[in-house]
């Protein structure tokens, strides 16, 4: 049966390479400044900070921010990024596994590594930078040792000594490892902390931490407890969940409850709505509207060229028979081709689309949606003498193409399945 689909952008930002590499340090090089400048017993094994810091510690285990150096699906990739380019694993190492990097061990086997330097983003790494040379990139300085550095100061010493640090309580702390540019030539790979930066949000007085670190998931909510066993109780401290919209890694390695919070996140971050259709010579044309409502950065951010968000559409007419369905999934998880998913493609040194963001030397495509912007896209369907009975709408949200995991776990015993997240749900009756 015929048919297409009209789109119609109502209001996306492009986003101009050459702006946002302005915006994060580039010539960075493949690797840290202080690599193998420390010792292992120069960083707190994480254990250890739980003990003091149980509330803290429990709501980081099985985060991204703590499976970070042995994501499976980052280990894959960044297998296949080192047999690719020699050398290129120990740039993605910076924000992966900076222990290990910061101590001389090789990432690559996960399974060797310290404790300390084996649970990616860990308490100690985090709360030991002492500043920033510049946002991206891991410009971040690490210093070590039994001082402490975080939103509070004056803590009476215990085990360690604390210290106010401004740095950690802002956003640019996040753009760290938030904002990267292609540590060859430049080109801007993710931009999540300048999406932020230039979006409505920053000039309110929200933060990275107003969402990601707070019970409220899109909106600041006070969290009162005590920052560690015997503190005073406070108002609010930050929370250690940091979840951002990966589902699938923590439900793969058994973390139930990250794999919430993002599922949750996800629910609350747009909004769908079906226009009323119209009928003329023949044709039966209608728009939906996506609207970016809880996500303080373009949706979908991070790694771009994988995340993947798109409209499912169904027609039904008045006998509830379905006439057309745009945006399916098929046995394999393929996604139809009449579909326009909101993401970003990278193009190869031939111009070609490429999942090797290693090889990415240009932007192909990118759309998505700028925060409390609105994308519209239009349907349309030859029409004749039956009515329409309603129309139904649901906006999926996806970490990986299903055919890229495909490839990369192609050796697993079982498939891996990356689930589709339901992001919204409408519904429009004439």
């Amino acid at each position: 049966m015929p048919k297409s689909i009209i789109v119609l952008l109502i209001s996306i930002p492009v986003l101009i390479v050459i702006t946002l590499v302005s915006a994060t340090a580039t010539g960075t090089g493949l690797g840290h400044p202080q690599s193998g400048m420390y010792q292992i017993g120069d960083f707190t094994e994480p254990n250890t900070c739980g003990m003091c810091h149980p509330l803290q510690f429990e709501q980081w285990q099985g985060t991204m921010h703590n499976r970070s150096t042995d994501d499976p699906f980052y280990m894959r990739i960044v297998k296949i990024a080192e047999e690719d380019i020699p050398g290129i694993s120990e740039f993605c190492h910076n924000c992966h596994a900076p222990v290990a990097v910061l101590t001389g061990q090789d990432p690559m086997n996960p399974e060797s590594l310290d404790p300390a330097a084996k649970q990616g983003l860990s308490c100690d790494f985090c709360h030991t930078v002492s500043g920033m040379e510049h946002t991206g990139n891991f410009g971040y300085t690490s210093d070590p040792g039994t001082l402490k550095r975080g939103p509070f100061g004056a803590e009476p010493p215990i085990f360690h000594t604390t210290e106010l640090s401004e740095l950690h309580d802002s956003a640019e702390f996040c753009g760290n490892c938030h904002n990267v540019n292609h540590p060859l030539n430049g080109l801007a790979l993710e931009t999540t902390y300048t999406e932020f930066l230039d979006g409505p949000y920053s000039k309110e007085g929200y933060k990275c931490q107003t969402c990601h670190m707070t019970p409220g998931l899109v909106e600041f909510e006070a969290f009162p407890a005590a920052s560690a066993t015997g503190a005073i109780e406070r108002e609010h401290i930050w929370t250690h969940w940091f979840v951002g919209a990966n589902v699938w890694i923590p439900e793969m390695l058994g973390h139930d409850e990250p794999a919430r919070i993002a599922r949750d996140r996800l629910a609350r971050a747009a909004e769908i709505e079906i226009e009323p259709y119209e009928i003329n010579g023949g044709e039966l044309r209608f728009e939906i509207n996506v609207t970016n409502v809880g996500a303080g950065h373009m949706l979908p951010t991070g790694v771009t060229e994988e995340r993947q968000v798109w409209l499912e559409v169904e027609l039904y007419d008045e006998n509830g028979e379905l006439l057309e369905h745009w945006g399916a999934t098929d046995e394999h998880g393929k996604i139809a081709e009449d579909t326009l998913i909101l993401g970003t493609v990278f193009g190869d040194a031939n111009g070609d689309p490429t999942h090797k963001i290693w090889f990415a030397e240009s932007v192909l495509e990118d759309r998505r949606i700028a925060p409390r912007e609105t994308d519209s896209q239009g349907y349309s369907f030859p029409f004749s003498t039956s009515e329409v009975g309603r129309i139904v709408a649901r906006l999926w949200y996806r970490s990986s193409h299903q055919d890229f995991v495909d490839v990369l776990f192609a050796d697993a015993e079982e498939r891996v399945i990356v689930p589709l997240i339901l992001m919204d749900e409408a519904e429009y009756t004439p």
